[in-house]
Protein backbone atom coordinates (compact mmCIF):
# COMPACT_ATOMS: atom_id res chain seq x y z
CA UNK A 1 0.00 0.00 0.00
CA UNK A 2 1.26 3.67 -0.80
CA UNK A 3 2.00 6.03 1.53
CA UNK A 4 -1.11 8.53 0.51
CA UNK A 5 -3.57 5.28 0.83
CA UNK A 6 -2.32 4.92 4.26
CA UNK A 7 -2.50 7.78 5.15
CA UNK A 8 -5.95 8.58 4.20
CA UNK A 9 -7.59 6.56 6.28
CA UNK A 10 -5.08 6.94 9.06
CA UNK A 11 -6.18 11.15 9.21
CA UNK A 12 -9.33 10.30 9.22
CA UNK A 13 -9.52 8.05 11.99
CA UNK A 14 -7.37 10.17 14.29
CA UNK A 15 -9.07 13.36 13.89
CA UNK A 16 -12.66 11.58 14.25
CA UNK A 17 -11.26 10.09 17.44
CA UNK A 18 -9.92 13.44 18.59
CA UNK A 19 -13.12 14.68 17.83
CA UNK A 20 -15.12 12.01 19.62
CA UNK A 21 -12.67 12.49 22.44
CA UNK A 22 -13.45 15.92 23.15
CA UNK A 23 -17.64 15.51 22.81
CA UNK A 24 -17.09 12.99 25.81
CA UNK A 25 -15.14 14.99 27.88
CA UNK A 26 -17.94 17.72 27.19
CA UNK A 27 -20.45 15.71 28.05
CA UNK A 28 -19.38 14.52 31.59
CA UNK A 29 -18.09 18.21 32.49
CA UNK A 30 -22.18 19.40 31.38
CA UNK A 31 -22.98 16.26 33.93
CA UNK A 32 -20.74 17.07 36.67
CA UNK A 33 -21.43 21.04 36.59
CA UNK A 34 -18.49 22.19 34.80
CA UNK A 35 -17.47 24.12 32.00
CA UNK A 36 -17.02 21.96 29.17
CA UNK A 37 -13.24 22.08 27.49
CA UNK A 38 -12.48 23.93 24.70
CA UNK A 39 -11.24 21.87 21.64
CA UNK A 40 -8.27 23.99 21.50
CA UNK A 41 -7.28 25.65 24.31
CA UNK A 42 -7.97 29.80 24.32
CA UNK A 43 -9.63 29.62 20.86
CA UNK A 44 -12.74 29.05 20.85
CA UNK A 45 -15.49 27.38 18.58
CA UNK A 46 -13.76 29.46 15.96
CA UNK A 47 -11.19 27.05 16.33
CA UNK A 48 -13.27 24.05 16.53
CA UNK A 49 -14.94 24.51 12.93
CA UNK A 50 -11.59 25.57 11.42
CA UNK A 51 -9.17 22.61 12.37
CA UNK A 52 -12.27 20.36 11.25
CA UNK A 53 -12.11 22.34 7.69
CA UNK A 54 -8.38 21.75 7.71
CA UNK A 55 -8.56 18.17 8.64
CA UNK A 56 -11.01 17.85 5.70
CA UNK A 57 -9.19 19.84 2.99
CA UNK A 58 -5.97 17.67 4.37
CA UNK A 59 -7.68 14.10 3.84
CA UNK A 60 -8.91 15.65 0.15
CA UNK A 61 -5.71 16.74 -0.81
CA UNK A 62 -3.90 13.32 0.37
CA UNK A 63 -6.63 11.65 -1.59
CA UNK A 64 -5.68 13.82 -4.72
CA UNK A 65 -2.42 13.16 -3.98
CA UNK A 66 -3.30 8.87 -4.39
CA UNK A 67 -5.26 9.42 -7.72
CA UNK A 68 -1.91 11.33 -9.06
CA UNK A 69 0.49 8.76 -8.14
CA UNK A 70 -1.82 5.83 -9.17
CA UNK A 71 -2.79 7.27 -12.51
CA UNK A 72 0.57 8.84 -13.13
CA UNK A 73 3.84 8.00 -11.44
CA UNK A 74 3.33 4.24 -10.66
CA UNK A 75 2.61 3.32 -14.13
CA UNK A 76 5.82 4.63 -15.34
CA UNK A 77 8.01 3.95 -12.45
CA UNK A 78 6.57 0.43 -11.67
CA UNK A 79 7.65 0.84 -7.86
Amino acid sequence: MCMFCTAVPMTASLSIAAHANWKAKCKEAKAAGKTPPEFIPTMGEIATSAVGAVLGMFVVFLVIGAIVYHTTILPKTGV
